[in-house]
């Protein structure tokens, strides 16, 4: 499995850095970027339950859950391979009543309306379709209560204006690879936010705290290539150039940042 070459545990996303942390230990990193999700959602101890949007191989949920045990936890994703790994990852540890998987777009969420008290998306909301990602925001306003908290953690363009030729044919390159529409303009996010009915939005760049995982992937290309040239990986022919493209682009620093987003329906 190719995500396993980049985390053990399954944590498919960057790292989230704090001064004194060992910048060799990867794994801690992506653990500390669960608990910035956790620290910003506000997770409380009663009874609660939470929407994991793109929710990949649940890792993100299992570290919640283990962390709060009276939270509920409904996972979505629209990959069937991926969910059937975490549905039994889930039920090794010990979660299968407390980690729920849905199959679906998580920009139409068999759920009723005000379902949930909190969501997140982790690396997630970059696929959804759109600018502005506008229907996606709009599906996470009906299934959340009034006052339930919003936490985005995702990479985003500073700005809408054009870029340099070479920075642009960086961007569309790497959105190809990864199958992206497009990246969202965080000014123009956050405006979408509010017309979706959030408040209280408050965006901060972490990019500097994504830094030490971020400098990982150019090991982590070597290790599929060669692995690759053994026959003993099952990646994706493209993921090792996607991966490339990303490190590259995160390089444009004035033009793409990594934002942790913190919001609040109305």
């Amino acid at each position: 499995m190719s995500y396993q070459h980049w985390s053990a545990s399954l944590n498919i996303h960057f790292g989230f850095y704090r001064r004194g942390m060992n910048l060799f230990d990867l794994e801690k990193m992506l653990l500390r970027m669960n608990e910035e999700v956790a620290r910003h959602l506000q997770i409380p101890p009663e009874s609660t339950i939470v929407l994991d949007l793109g929710c990949g191989y649940c890792s993100v949920s299992r570290y919640l859950a283990a962390r709060f045990p009276n939270a509920r936890f409904f996972g979505v994703n629209r990959n069937t391979q991926q969910l059937a790994l975490a549905q039994k990852m889930n039920a090794e540890a010990g979660f299968a009543e407390r980690i729920s998987t849905i199959e679906a777009d998580f920009q139409a969420v068999p759920l009723p309306g005000g379902f949930a008290d909190l969501a997140f998306a982790l690396e997630s909301a970059s696929f959804a379709a759109g600018e502005t990602k506008a229907v996606f925001l709009q599906e996470v306003a009906r299934t959340l209560k009034s006052g339930g908290r919003f936490v985005v953690v995702d990479g985003f363009r500073k700005h809408d204006r054009p870029m340099p030729p070479p920075v642009a044919w960086l961007h569309r390159h790497c959105l190809r690879c990864w199958e992206l529409g497009s990246l969202a303009d965080i000014h123009g996010f956050e405006k979408e936010l509010q017309r979706a009915g959030f408040g209280q939005i408050v965006s901060r760049d972490i990019s500097w705290n994504l830094a030490p995982s971020l400098m990982r992937i150019p090991l982590t290309v070597l290790k599929l290539l060669f692995l690759k040239k053994k026959g003993a990986t099952a990646a994706p022919s493209n993921y090792p150039l996607a991966l490339t493209l990303t490190f590259m682009l995160a390089l444009s620093v004035r033009h793409f940042g990594y934002y942790l987003v913190t919001c609040v329906k109305s």
